[in-house]
């Protein structure tokens, strides 16, 4: 915002009109995750997209279609929401043969 504002103000002291930004448009890609907070894959060439859903559920969206079964569901060790909740996911290289993955979630502590 702040640098906007800048680009904006400099704009009008040069006597230029201001900066037109392009027109943007959002199209859903995917349903089944009310708080996505990541979407990654896991780099095994399945062309499967993994989104990490606050609640803590992983959706496997593949094909344009997101599966049924979720990848991973901890919602029983997540607490959720606002700020807490599963927060990031990352698969490391050779997530093909290790299946071994790593999540980013807020306990039900609050830890």
């Amino acid at each position: 915002m702040r640098l906007w504002l800048l680009l904006f103000l400099v704009a009008l002291a040069c006597g230029q009109s201001p900066i037109e930004w392009p027109a943007l448009r959002v199209i859903p890609f995917a349903d089944g995750t009310p708080s996505p907070t990541e979407i990654t894959h896991a780099g095994d060439g399945s062309g499967r997209l993994f989104v990490a859903d606050q609640t803590g559920l992983i959706r496997i969206v593949h094909g344009g279609r997101t599966l049924a079964r979720p990848f991973l569901d901890i919602s029983n060790r997540v607490s959720c929401c606002v700020e807490r909740g599963l927060l990031g996911l990352a698969f490391p290289p050779g997530f093909a043969d290790t299946q071994r993955f790593y999540v980013y979630y807020t306990d039900t502590v609050g830890i």
